[in-house]
């Protein structure tokens, strides 16, 4: 089996890329730019998946079997603008390249990496994927229009379109300096930190080879009864709780965080948050996130030290 990973020089991806590598899967992977070999030693072809005829040749080179989408655009904070515009063009004209040149090509199965941001506001502590949908962000609107894209291809050319709806990744490598990354880091190499607010903001963090796990748990079953797959650690802590367990797991970290919600850069509070409900995925393939929260920031800070001795 040839498998195609779009975004294989982001984190996602190139955790894809090494897992697949690592069973013997065939692995092509593409992506704008190759700026490190986080991927792996594979085929990489340097193109962007808004150019029609770069994917159209990628496919008639390799043929690939399966597909992990993983390219997209993520923006924080308030885009406008061009900002806006680059978040559509690549997430929803890349997806629509893609899905096109597979359609035409009679390929099977892609799985497209979403999001828990489509569904904006939970209702409840912990959610699962029958929950409405209400992006409230550019990057979150073209996410739901690419799950939407898909079911198109799927019901008019009979792709199979299954879009893998996760939650804040994270891991060593983590590029984005962001929650948790800012916190495990200030903790690992002894630096005081406080975050001014958001202590009562709970977010369901996944692990990334539970992300990996998963995604690969779906791209191989044989049938599938769903489009649609929350992947992720289905527990949500408050960043109080991670804080107190980063305080606890390193004695001498100097981590704090004001009350209240978390802001964005505009200083609104983000929606409110909680957990992925996996039942669905458990149920039909057969995960289970194996890194609950204070396990996976050991493991973090684990691989943090290994990478400061080599």
């Amino acid at each position: 089996m040839t498998v195609l990973v779009t975004g294989a020089n982001g984190f996602l991806g190139a955790a894809v890329c090494r897992a697949l590598t690592a069973r013997g899967d065939a692995v092509v992977a593409i992506d704008r730019q190759r700026t490190s070999s986080e991927a792996g030693d594979i085929p990489f072809e340097e193109i962007d998946i808004t150019d029609l005829g770069a994917v159209e040749r990628v496919f008639a080179r390799y043929s690939p079997s399966k597909v992990v989408h993983c390219a997209a655009v993520v923006i924080g904070g308030i885009p406008k603008g061009e900002r806006i515009s680059e978040i559509l063009k690549v997430n929803i004209d890349g997806s629509n390249n893609l899905y096109d040149v597979m359609a035409r090509a009679g390929k099977g199965r892609c799985l497209h990496i979403s999001s828990e941001e489509i569904y904006g506001e939970f209702d409840s502590d912990i959610i699962s994927e029958d929950h409405a949908c209400s992006p409230g962000t550019p990057y979150a609107i073209s996410k739901l229009a690419v799950e939407q894209l898909g079911r198109y291809y799927s019901h008019n050319y009979g792709l199979d379109v299954v879009n893998v709806r996760t939650s804040w990744v994270y891991g060593a490598g983590l590029p984005r300096m962001r929650i948790p990354r800012n916190i495990v880091e200030a903790a690992f190499f002894k630096r005081p930190l406080h975050l001014p607010n958001g202590q009562d903001t709970r977010i369901d963090h996944t692990y990334i080879e539970d992300f990996v796990d998963g995604t690969l748990k779906l791209l191989d079953a044989e049938k599938l009864n769903f489009d649609i797959y929350n992947i992720s650690s289905g527990v949500a802590l408050s960043i109080g709780e991670l804080v107190e367990i980063l305080n606890r797991l390193v004695p001498e970290a100097r981590l704090s965080v004001g009350e209240g919600p978390l802001l964005d850069a505009a200083d609104n509070a983000l929606p409110r948050k909680g957990a992925l409900d996996c039942s669905r995925a458990s149920s039909e393939v057969g995960y289970c996130a194996r890194f609950p929260p204070e396990l996976g920031l050991q493991v973090y800070l684990q691989a943090l030290a290994e990478k400061e001795r080599s």
